[in-house]
């Protein structure tokens, strides 16, 4: 008994550092794009490329980046480049629907273990 306590305890232990790096992780990024930006700016005022600062260069690269279109929003756009493929409609749909199924990856059953409050539980007492 006292294995499975102390593997439950831990389990929880686990995921409230896995929330609290997450939430820190988060901030991080944040803070990252911030001193990015005014990095960009400050070059940009300069009138330089870059930076040299203790063995290292900061040069500054125009990079592409895509916008995250909505769901629906990227899926109209499918159906619409399939219909121009001569795909109609509805078909165009259902084959739109098959050819992302097509790239998931098989099905495979996998337990896994959920922590729910107790009065939620059901279970039985430990």
């Amino acid at each position: 008994m006292l294995s499975i306590q102390s593997s439950i305890n831990e389990l929880e232990d686990i995921k409230r550092e896995i929330t609290r790096n997450s939430k820190r992780n988060s901030d991080l990024r944040k803070r990252y794009k911030t001193i990015e930006t005014d990095i960009v700016k400050y070059l940009e005022d300069k009138g330089e490329i870059g930076v040299k600062y203790k063995n290292i260069a900061i040069v500054v690269e125009n990079k592409v980046k895509r916008e995250v279109r909505k769901k629906k929003d990227a899926e109209d756009e499918a159906v619409r480049v399939l219909e121009e493929y001569g795909i109609d409609g509805a078909d165009a749909y259902t084959a739109l629907k098959k050819i992302l199924e097509a790239r998931k990856g098989d099905e495979i059953d996998n337990k896994r273990v959920k922590i729910v409050p107790e009065k939620r539980a059901g279970g039985r007492n430990v």
